[in-house]
């Protein structure tokens, strides 16, 4: 992904409207581009300020939560990789047994 398509892709992020696939895009392009790490920074900094205003509690420390929730996204792309996998694996098992169960009906493999 190059700087100008992640630029064009932070409300996307702040607004949590991206597909894992463009997230997972995303995050791999911020973490290694300082560019786009401050303005993602920039732009998650003013949108959760102002959401907090008028919030008594909570951290005001915008890099930190900008941090957390990079994390939180990691994570929410990771997982969605693993039921990703394990899903193909299931196909692929699935496929095995119906495989061998037709050999074995035409003869082919016998148990």
């Amino acid at each position: 992904m190059d700087c100008r398509t992640a630029q064009s892709l932070i409300n996307s992020y702040i607004e949590k409207k991206m597909t894992i696939e463009q997230l997972e895009q995303f995050l791999k392009h911020v973490k290694n581009c300082p560019s786009c790490y401050d303005e993602l920074e920039t732009y998650f900094i003013v949108y959760y300020a102002m959401k907090r205003l008028d919030d008594k509690e909570g951290s005001f420390n915008m890099s930190k939560l900008l941090q957390e929730d990079m994390k939180k996204r990691r994570r929410q792309v990771l997982c969605y990789r693993i039921q990703e996998m394990i899903l193909i694996i299931l196909i692929l098992i699935t496929a095995s047994i119906v495989v061998m169960e037709l050999l074995q009906m035409l003869g082919i493999i016998l148990f």
